[in-house]
């Protein structure tokens, strides 16, 4: 057997040992591990919804924000780009997210889906509507064979009709919006799909009021097609963000635990047990 002996005046413990060798591998570590998905700050998540229950007629928001869907008329549960997806086919089906239960984005804000569109008759995806009716949220997904991004009075008319190949494929969109930047972007597929640069009395408002959200279109303009992996934030993600969230899912994009914490975490364990 082999033993360990310790030099006379060698006063470091195989234990304290143990701990130096941790604290090197950790630091060295550090350097080589790269978060794979991106730094997004939790408390700009709004609402997400990943349509993993696969049954029931309710739509978790896992974000932990309390914003659940129920549904109106009879989505029906099929396979979606990530697990299960909801296919909404007749006038009337829709997920209602409840008044009150939605804090609606205000200086910026990012929305995010997956979608298989199977008919380009007009329609909403989403939509957000305060019972005031001033600050409307809605996109219209398609609208006189284009997209309409609604914030309030305004519409914005975005990208000169639907691209042709969008028909029963599976697309990624993402809308973002900054009154910061002053700017409308949207995105297909992580391709830019239309900008719009405001004027500075022309900026988007997301203004924060009483309000009803609804996915997959509303009471009186339904939605015809697949809906997968809904994200609502509260800040202009980068494009950085948006591909992972396209490649990797909301779920595990959204709620990374990074290097760093992981770290920390090891750390504290090595120390527990010393």
């Amino acid at each position: 057997m082999f033993s360990i002996r310790r030099k006379e005046g060698n006063k470091m413990s195989i234990t304290t040992k143990k701990i130096v060798i941790g604290c090197v591998v950790l630091f060295a570590l550090g350097f080589m591990l790269q978060s794979p998905y991106a730094a997004i700050d939790p408390n700009t998540i709004v609402g997400v919804w990943t349509f993993e229950e696969g049954q029931g007629e309710e739509l978790k928001d896992i974000s932990g924000n309390g914003n659940d869907g129920m549904f109106l008329g009879n989505p029906k549960w099929v396979d979606g780009k990530f697990g299960t997806a909801l296919n909404f086919k007749s006038l009337g089906d829709v997920v209602h997210i409840p008044e009150f239960g939605l804090v609606a984005p205000k200086k910026e804000a990012t929305i995010t889906f997956w979608t298989k569109l199977e008919d380009t008759m007009d329609c909403d995806i989403l939509s957000f509507d305060p019972l005031d009716g001033a600050n409307r949220i809605t996109i219209h997904f398609p609208w006189g064979n284009g997209v309409v991004w609604q914030h309030g009075t305004d519409q914005h008319f975005a990208g000169g009709g639907m691209p042709a190949d969008t028909l029963d494929n599976w697309e990624f969109w993402a809308f973002i919006g900054s009154t910061r930047g002053n700017y409308l972007r949207i995105l297909r597929n992580m391709e830019q799909f239309d900008l719009r640069e405001d004027t500075a009395t022309a900026k988007p408002a997301f203004v924060e009021s009483p309000q009803t959200w609804s996915i997959g279109g509303r009471q009186g303009s339904s939605y015809t097609g697949i809906i997968d992996e809904v994200g609502v934030f509260e800040a202009a993600l980068s494009d950085e963000d948006l591909t992972e969230i396209m490649e990797n899912g909301l779920e595990v994009t959204a709620f990374a635990v990074h290097p760093a914490e992981k770290m920390t975490t090891t750390w504290g364990k090595i120390k527990e047990k010393h």
